[in-house]
């Protein structure tokens, strides 16, 4: 039947409850800062929780080219619960991952291509897959450290 609702499983059980975290990439269907704020505003709508975490945009290349025009727009809309990764990663993912043992400190890194990414307010290659999209597991475990320390500071955990 074509009227028929079908639900994934993780959309079907929503507890106000739950912590929703939200990182829509270039997979999204959207152009402009507004768009995409809708989309994400959708997600915390049909999830029904309070408790969100909403992810920026880190990319420099193809339609997101310059991402940072979605900082402010998202930092507006979303407050303390929108972490701006690709200005977190710029500043700090090189010291960070160091820090937690995520790269040796042995002198390395940064690297001169981390310093050009960085400087132009990029995620350092060294985080990054060689899509320059998606992140290396050093990238993904330096996220998952800070998004621990983003639900602390808002009291999720």
């Amino acid at each position: 039947n074509s009227d028929t609702i079908i639900y994934a499983s993780a959309g079907k059980f929503t507890r106000e409850d739950d912590i929703l975290i939200v990182y829509i990439g270039t997979n999204g269907s959207f152009s402009t800062p507004d768009e995409l704020i809708l989309q994400i505003q959708a997600y915390i709508d049909y999830y029904k929780t309070t408790k969100v975490i909403v992810i920026g945009l880190h990319y420099r290349s193809g339609k997101l080219n310059n991402s940072s025009i979605y900082d402010l727009p998202m930092q507006k809309k979303f407050g303390s619960k929108f972490f701006n990764n690709r200005n977190y990663l710029s500043k700090y993912g090189i010291s960070d991952a160091i820090r937690l043992g995520l790269l040796p400190d042995n002198g390395t890194y940064p690297t001169a291509q981390d310093t050009i990414d960085m400087n132009n307010g990029y995620p350092p290659t060294s985080i990054m897959s060689p899509d320059l999209i998606h992140f290396n597991n050093i990238g993904y475990d330096l996220m998952g450290h800070k998004l621990y320390e983003i639900g602390k500071n808002l009291g999720y955990w």
